[in-house]
């Protein structure tokens, strides 16, 4: 009965072994498209920022000339650039926030995987233990879980640190949705405000 339950939970755990990697190949996915949109963001912030340079420029040289009061025309459009490109530097801070929670989400993961893998070697450890003594009576009596010279399984500690990795995934999450959620209410406070402004 030792040794089926040994094999049946080998198994079981090398099926959970593919799905881990599975997610963690899809964690490094998302971890270069967030790197990319980040840096994606901040490029479109620097190119609103030079567009904000140049009407300065043009502002303070008097070359923007437009009917009815080009002054004040110029400084409305200066802080709609100005505005635009802080739109673009917080995508580009959610960005780098979401990676850095994805980052946490794949140490997590990658320790989970040594945990498991760990575990399915001592499972087959097990099972070869448990075969050679079935076949050789004289060590059936002093049958050992574990073969002579292998290591015990992970620890307590590891365990623990695994669960540590994926709470912090998670508290990072959390942390991450709310500043969106606040960067979006004070986008909303901003935008109802400056419709009104013309």
């Amino acid at each position: 009965m030792g040794l089926e339950k040994s094999k049946i939970k080998a198994g079981t755990l090398r099926a959970h072994l593919e799905t881990i990697e599975a997610q963690r190949q899809t964690s490094l996915k998302e971890i270069t498209q967030l790197d990319g949109a980040a840096r994606a963001y901040k490029g479109a912030a620097k190119s609103i920022g030079q567009l904000n340079v140049m009407i300065q420029n043009q502002l303070e040289a008097g070359e923007l000339v437009m009917p009815e009061d080009p002054v004040a025309l110029a400084k409305q459009l200066k802080l709609w650039v100005t505005r635009a490109q802080q739109m673009a530097l917080n995508l580009a801070d959610k960005m780098t926030a979401d990676g850095l929670v994805a980052q946490g989400r794949m140490q997590g993961i990658e320790q989970t995987i040594g945990v498991v893998r760990k575990s399915i070697e001592i499972e087959e450890g097990k099972a070869v233990a448990l075969e050679s003594a079935a076949d050789n009576p004289e060590l059936a009596s002093s049958a050992r879980t574990r073969p002579v010279g292998a290591r015990p399984g992970p620890s307590i500690a590891a365990g623990r640190k695994a669960e540590d990795a994926a709470s912090r995934a998670l508290v990072g999450e959390r942390k991450g949705a709310r500043a969106r959620s606040r960067t979006r209410k004070r986008v909303k406070r901003e935008g109802g405000t400056n419709g009104t402004d013309s």
